[in-house]
C-alpha cells in the first residue's frame, strides 16, 4: 500500500476526502499511484496521466479515511468525462466495502456525480 500519512487524508474541503489509490495491472506487470477524483459504489475515476486501454483488468487498493485500506478489482471502462484520467468499473464489492464507499458522501451527492 502507498505510504500515506494520516494528515494527508484530511479533507480537501469539508465534504470531499482525499483518497489515495494504488493501481496494479497484472497483465502488464506495472503499478502506479493515483488520486481518486470521484468514488462511487459502482466504480472510481482516477486523476492520472497513466493510460490504460478500455477492458484492461486492474487491482486497486483504496486508502479510505475511515479505516483500513480496501482491495477491489475492476476493469477500465469507457472514459465519459472530460479531463485526464481513468474510469474503472468495480467488480462486485463486498457489502462492507460498499457501505464504506457509500459513507464517504451523502447518497444524493453520489447520485449527482454518477448522473
Amino acid at each position: 500500500m502507498l505510504p500515506v500519512r494520516r494528515h494527508s487524508l484530511h479533507m480537501r474541503s469539508s465534504r470531499k476526502p482525499v483518497i489515495a489509490v494504488e493501481v496494479r495491472v497484472p497483465q502488464l506487470g506495472i503499478w502506479f499511484a493515483a488520486v481518486a477524483a470521484t468514488v462511487r459504489p459502482e466504480g472510481i475515476f482516477l486523476s492520472t496521466y497513466q493510460e490504460l486501454a478500455q477492458g484492461t483488468r486492474v487491482e486497486l487498493q483504496l486508502a479510505l479515511p475511515d479505516g483500513p485500506a480496501i482491495d477491489v478489482a475492476g476493469v477500465v471502462a469507457e472514459h465519459p468525462l472530460e479531463g485526464t484520467g481513468i474510469d474503472i468499473a468495480f467488480d462486485d464489492l463486498a457489502p462492507e466495502a460498499r457501505d464504506r464507499i457509500e459513507g464517504l458522501a451523502p447518497v444524493s451527492e453520489i447520485r449527482a456525480r454518477v448522473a
